[in-house]
């Protein structure tokens, strides 16, 4: 039952998106809550793109409902949206060279009534979290994939920074943010996110490919394939071998994580 008087929370209900005679995303209903951290894992085509892009306003749907805060999403202007969340789609692009600081500082774009002395410590903060404060300087179109990406988050946590400090709290959707990383800072970013779940009044969906690390740092997790949600829940309820042969059509072993007794690994073949 989707709780409409809730300002906490976001929620699809009975959500459906069509692309010509194509089925995205067919009759799913989930909800989102402030201080969980939630990832999307399925193949190639399952719809997880489709489900963010929907969820952050960015797309149309042929049916259901989306809320934000108690508010249905299609009543909200791009404006309005913007001051409740920040995105990370999949692929950014910037045709215009600035330095890494000036792209940083634009996640505060939402909110030009924000103090210049607060904007310029959020963006600090996101550099040095991100691993960014030696490049702050740096031309951003003269930066590595990686490197891009983690500036392109750093904008995304500022604006929400800045929608938490004049909301209350802020909703964040990433899509693959991890996918250009090394393995160290693919640690570094979604250990950062997943603190600040606790720390910052944070809401996070991430659509994600690493199932380890999202079986790790991830509250909670939901299995899409073909448009449709095959399972949610707890990374230990959800990524089950039966589960994920469902969702990835190979077999998977799921084991004890050797150094943590409550978390799992999943290794992949036969």
């Amino acid at each position: 039952m989707i709780e409409l008087d809730s300002k906490k929370r976001m929620s699809a209900s009975d959500l459906c998106i069509n692309r010509g005679f194509r089925v995205i995303v067919k009759d799913l209903s989930i909800q989102l809550k402030i201080g969980e951290l939630v990832g999307v894992l399925g193949p190639n085509g399952a719809g997880k793109s489709t489900l963010l892009c929907a969820l952050s306003g960015e797309c149309s749907v042929s049916g259901g409902s989306l809320f934000m805060n108690g508010t249905l999403l299609d009543t909200l202007s791009i404006k309005d949206q913007a001051r409740k969340r920040a995105v990370l789609p999949q692929h950014c692009i910037l045709t215009f060279n600035l330095a890494v600081s000036e792209v940083v500082q634009m996640g505060a774009y939402a909110y030009p009534e924000a103090n210049p002395e607060q904007v310029h410590a959020w963006v600090n903060d996101c550099l040095f979290d991100l691993d960014l404060l030696q490049l702050a300087q740096s031309n951003y179109m003269e930066l590595s994939g990686g490197q891009q990406q983690r500036v392109q988050l750093a904008r995304v946590l500022v604006q929400a920074y800045a929608i938490a400090q004049y909301q209350g709290h802020a909703w964040i959707l990433l899509d693959e943010p991890s996918s250009s990383l090394d393995p160290r800072h693919q640690q570094l970013l979604i250990k950062k996110i997943h603190e600040l779940t606790r720390t910052k009044n944070f809401g996070v969906i991430v659509i994600m490919h690493d199932l380890n690390l999202a079986a790790f740092w991830f509250d909670r997790l939901l299995l899409m394939k073909q448009g449709a949600l095959i399972v949610e829940g707890t990374p230990i309820k959800t990524l089950t071998a039966d589960n994920l042969f469902e969702c990835f059509d190979i077999p998977m072993h799921v084991l004890p994580h050797p150094l943590n007794k409550e978390k799992i690994v999943v290794v992949t073949g036969q």
